[in-house]
């Protein structure tokens, strides 16, 4: 009897590493994306000193995000392996990929993009990926004068 339940463990051990290390990447993915969409919704809403533009400004860097001063430069940007605002590799995550989408959306209805960039709410779309994983996505919507960045 007891050897019928040793084996029955034996044979559960693989499963139940792997169901552990699949919990494991998916914590670290939604660490990624929570810490990313927090560093974004610091920012202001506009680009605070030149005219308003949507998108990255002359000079800031498609790659490193140390320039970027308002959340529309985050638009399309990407990095694998995840990387520090500063560009320093983020530790234990080589394996992982994270990008940002910003929109502009109508502020009565969040999933009508606005194609022109007038508008006075932007949705961001954060995703972490890693091969063999179902992506983290986290989506936030933020208002025009919804921070106090934004009326400085």
């Amino acid at each position: 009897m007891v050897g019928v339940g040793l084996t029955a463990s034996v044979r559960a051990l693989p499963v139940l590493l792997q169901v552990s290390r699949a919990s494991r990447h998916a914590v670290v993915a939604q660490r990624l994306a929570t810490a990313l969409l927090a560093e974004i919704e610091m920012l202001p809403y506009e680009e605070p000193n030149d005219p308003p533009r949507f998108g990255r400004e002359p000079g800031e860097s498609a790659v490193n995000r140390a320039d970027f001063d308002d959340i529309d430069d985050y638009d399309a940007w990407t990095a694998s392996p995840p990387q520090k605002k500063d560009g320093r590799e983020e530790p234990d995550c080589s394996a992982y990929t994270r990008s940002v989408t910003v929109v502009s959306v109508n502020v009565y209805d969040f999933n009508s993009v606005k194609p022109d960039g007038s508008t006075d709410a932007k949705r961001i779309t954060i995703t972490v990926m890693r091969d063999g994983m179902a992506p983290v996505v986290l989506r936030s919507v933020r208002l025009e004068n919804a921070n106090r960045e934004d009326l400085e």
